[in-house]
């Protein structure tokens, strides 16, 4: 999968690019005498190509399908786990104690720990050996009024569900990352028709610093993400693993004398980074993320003319 090119988040790279292409339509006639290519309508792409990458599905919404059918398994292995239990129960009272060990590995106890914790694959091949136990023992099971005849029929139908909402849950999670590099290519497509753009700025005006510099890419985001706008960023990860939390959202809430809020929220991209401008203020900040727990609610001092760095770890849910 390839990575962003830019040395910067999205969000910052939209406000960047943006910057860069007002401070070339402010020097027009300089670029165009330099380069013919370099008109008004050369501009006018590059601005409806960057606002298409930003409108692509944001980290959050390419989630939204694999993050809904996640919380359906949950609850699906938590149901046929029970039922798995019952299983136990039946396996326990048709066989002796000198094969229990036996029969109830057959049926796909040595993977029940890994399946109750959310462990698809092993859950998908423990529900099988549940299954293939039923039919190979049937009688055995059944017999003196033990198992249920119609048991080994729900749990197969409970069975059959978790597969095909598994097999959805997979196809959308590799949807998600078709959708996710498609917007990095979208973003990278505009970095590298702009980035020759700035070479060439720079070289026109190499003798002029302060409006080379409004060339120089690195400069312009450390002047967007550094002192001179007021605002927050941060980094997302999870508590277990310290891996970045995708579509996580940081909400601001600015604190008042009166009972009006002004709420500002950010949403973190694929490396788990937000940004937000905002007014200078004291806020109430907390972030929150599918499957995982809300951070406690802190309260923040953002100063004047700078961006502040707030990170957070979240726990997921149990």
């Amino acid at each position: 999968m390839a990575a962003p090119r830019f040395n910067c988040s999205q969000a910052v790279f939209v406000v960047v690019a943006t910057t860069i292409l007002d401070s070339m339509e402010e020097f027009l006639a300089t670029f165009t005498l330099f380069k013919g290519k370099y008109i008004l309508a050369w501009i006018t792409a590059r601005r409806a190509e960057l606002a298409a990458a930003e409108a692509m599905p944001d980290a959050a919404a390419r989630k939204e399908q694999s993050e809904t059918l996640r919380v359906s398994l949950v609850n699906q292995v938590a149901a046929l786990c029970a039922l798995w239990q019952n299983l136990k129960s039946y396996i326990t009272d048709a066989f002796a104690a000198d094969v229990l060990d036996i029969k109830l590995n057959a049926a796909g106890h040595a993977r029940y720990k890994a399946a109750a914790s959310k462990n698809w694959t092993e859950a998908k091949a423990m529900f099988l050996s549940a299954n293939n136990f039923m039919t190979a023992n049937l009688a055995t099971l059944t017999a003196g009024g033990n198992m249920p005849a119609g048991f080994p029929a729900t749990f197969d139908t409970a069975r059959t569900t978790f597969n095909t909402t598994l097999a959805d849950y997979e196809s959308s999670v590799e949807s998600e990352q078709v959708a996710t590099q498609d917007k990095t290519d979208a973003f990278n497509a505009v970095y590298d028709l702009i980035s020759p753009m700035t070479k060439d700025g720079q070289k026109l005006y190499r003798n002029n610093e302060a409006v080379r510099t409004q060339f120089v890419i690195s400069h312009v985001i450390a002047r967007i993400s550094g002192p001179g706008l007021a605002g927050a960023r941060g980094l997302v990860l999870d508590i277990t693993d310290s891996q970045p939390i995708t579509g996580a959202t940081a909400t601001l809430t600015l604190i008042t004398v009166d009972e009006v809020a002004t709420v500002y929220t950010a949403t973190t991209d694929d490396g788990g980074n937000y940004v937000r401008n905002c007014p200078s203020g004291n806020y109430n900040l907390q972030f929150t993320a599918p499957g995982f727990q809300p951070s406690p609610v802190k309260v923040i001092t953002i100063e004047v003319g700078t961006v502040s760095t707030f990170n957070e770890k979240l726990t997921p849910e149990a």
